[in-house]
């Protein structure tokens, strides 16, 4: 199935620009963003089809969406950012009466997801591994292994600010200039990936790519592999009987010995997913079958298929 009439609109599309260009096979898509057009690749990359919008946190955020929604006849609304998902759940009725489908997982996931506290709460709860996790100025009395230790932001997504802390005082000033940061043990693992699709809380497809290099929190080489025989992994791709998924996730975890020690989980497209489409997981079709509702089929997957620096220049 392929319709590139399809309108889909990406609000915050920013360096989105393979993923823009994968969705393209089977949609028209819209990126969204800040002005001027030059301040991301997206805008430059959609050319006229650029969506200007005002600031997240503006209050005239939502109206000025939905007018563009209703004014290009968008269909689909597809999120790429985590920090955009709690008012485009507040638009989702407005948004469907406008005639666009929003491919986002229910408020009741996506709280849990955005909010790393509560992310490490509900997957220790449920059984799955993941580091103790405390507010940054109790990492003393919680974290036993002490120094080093992991930071990034409590509400934070695409690696910003995540970074290794080796000494008090370097902690002491990160905390100055940034308040909302939480900690982790600094875990000596290789670092994973999970691509998963849901439909209607049902996991359709997952592949697991293992992180060969990385640079800011960002894969730059990998390859898709087979399953892990570990019951800490049977576990982490399990998360669907804790939380309800809709449309695309992204698991990142770390493999120590046999516990894969899960560090994030975002319902959304990873930087990274053309690796996994490339291997034969066709998710930008998923999507479409999803939003137009018709059965959404898994593809087979092509395990050792490689990748190397995912990310493009766009020149104009």
């Amino acid at each position: 199935m392929s319709d590139p009439t399809v309108r889909l609109l990406m609000p915050s599309a920013g360096r989105k620009v393979s993923l823009m260009r994968h969705l393209e096979k089977y949609f028209k898509v819209y990126p969204g963003g800040l002005a001027p057009q030059a301040t991301a690749s997206c805008c430059l990359a959609g050319k006229g089809r650029f969506v200007e919008l005002p600031p997240l946190e503006s209050f005239a955020f939502g109206a000025e969406l939905l007018a563009a929604v209703r004014r290009i006849g968008i269909q689909v609304v597809l999120p790429v950012r985590n920090e955009d998902m709690r008012i485009l759940e507040a638009l989702r009725e407005d948004l469907f009466l406008a005639g666009a489908v929003l491919i986002q997982s229910p408020l009741d996931t996506t709280e849990v997801c955005i909010d790393k506290m509560l992310l490490h709460e509900r997957l220790r709860n449920s059984g799955i591994h993941t580091p103790d996790t405390c507010e940054a100025e109790d990492f003393e009395s919680i974290i036993e292994s002490k120094l080093p230790v992991f930071i990034k932001p409590r509400h934070g997504s695409g690696s910003k600010h995540a970074q290794i802390v080796r000494t008090r005082q370097e902690l002491d000033l990160i905390l100055e200039h940034h308040k909302d940061m939480i900690v982790q043990p600094y875990i000596k693992g290789q670092e994973y990936t999970v691509d998963m699709f849901f439909d209607r809380g049902r996991l359709i497809q997952h592949v697991l790519r293992r992180r060969l290099s990385v640079t800011v929190g960002q894969m730059d080489a990998g390859v898709v592999c087979e399953d892990l025989d570990l019951d800490s992994y049977r576990e982490a791709i399990d998360i669907g009987r804790h939380l309800v998924f809709q449309g695309p996730l992204n698991m990142q975890f770390l493999l120590e010995g046999e516990t894969c020690w899960v560090t994030d989980v975002n319902p959304r497209f990873a930087g990274g997913i053309g690796l996994s489409i490339a291997a034969g997981a066709d998710f930008p079709a998923y999507l479409l079958e999803l939003a137009v509702g018709g059965e959404v089929c898994p593809r087979p997957i092509k395990f050792g298929t490689r990748a190397i620096s995912y990310m493009d220049y766009v020149c104009g």
